[in-house]
């Protein structure tokens, strides 16, 4: 007679034969390195070394800009906005829109003549 293997057992087992999925290799590789690249950061090296020396060790299968990403969210803390609005951009959009419709009151009559 075979013993059932316990709730625990079977999510150990399936999780020991599942690969990490596509989208989560990055963040799983990130913090698992996560005290080297916070101790090469502190030593002052950059991202781009750190990630070239990660990727030939084959320890980083990310792109350089995933790993930035990925390493300012989760070892410097920085959150990420959607999108960047330029300094000034939304100046234009904010004054006060003309209608297309004439107006005579909104011209001067004198430089009408």
């Amino acid at each position: 007679m075979t013993k059932k293997k316990s709730l625990v057992d079977k999510i150990k087992d399936r999780q020991s034969s599942q690969k990490v999925s596509g989208r989560n290799r990055g963040v799983v590789a990130v913090i698992a390195q996560k005290e080297e690249i916070s101790d090469a950061l502190a030593h002052g090296f950059t991202m781009r070394e750190i990630h070239t020396v990660l990727a030939e060790e084959g320890k980083m299968p990310v792109s350089y800009n995933a790993f930035t990403r990925l390493v300012n969210i989760y070892i410097k803390g920085k959150k990420q906005s959607k999108a960047r609005e330029p300094k000034g951009a939304g100046e234009a959009f904010k004054k006060e829109k003309k209608s297309n419709v004439y107006n005579p009151d909104d011209y001067d009559t004198k430089d009408l003549y």
